[in-house]
């Protein structure tokens, strides 16, 4: 199983994963290869509201850690740091929400690598 696939796993599962985020896109909000601690969005105990950090599955069907820029009903614009979009996407196809960035040497949760 890759680790996208094990990382959507565990969240639709309920259980938070932690993950080294890669690139520049967030720069401002999270560093080049810090850890991110991604949540099911149900356990956020409030409504998604712009500027969360989430991931969501994009129209391009790739998969983001980006910001919500925009909200329109149940529909959420997805874009980075950089002023780039990434689309509109309902509200199923936002998996997880950062809900702390930096490395947690007691977490308890599935720590998660993609390379």
């Amino acid at each position: 199983m890759s680790w996208l696939a094990t990382l959507l796993a565990e969240l639709e599962a309920g259980r938070p994963v932690q993950l080294r985020g890669s690139g520049p896109s967030m720069a401002g909000r999270i560093p080049d290869g810090a850890f991110i601690h991604l949540a099911p969005v149900e356990q956020l105990g409030r409504p998604l509201a712009i500027d969360d950090i989430v991931l969501a599955r994009v129209p391009s069907g790739r998969y983001y850690v980006h910001l919500i820029r925009a909200i329109e009903g149940e529909m959420f614009l997805i874009g980075n740091m950089l002023g780039e979009l990434d689309g509109w996407v309902e509200r199923d196809e936002i998996r997880g929400v950062v809900v702390r960035i930096g490395h947690d040497p007691d977490f308890a949760g599935l720590t998660l690598h993609d390379s």
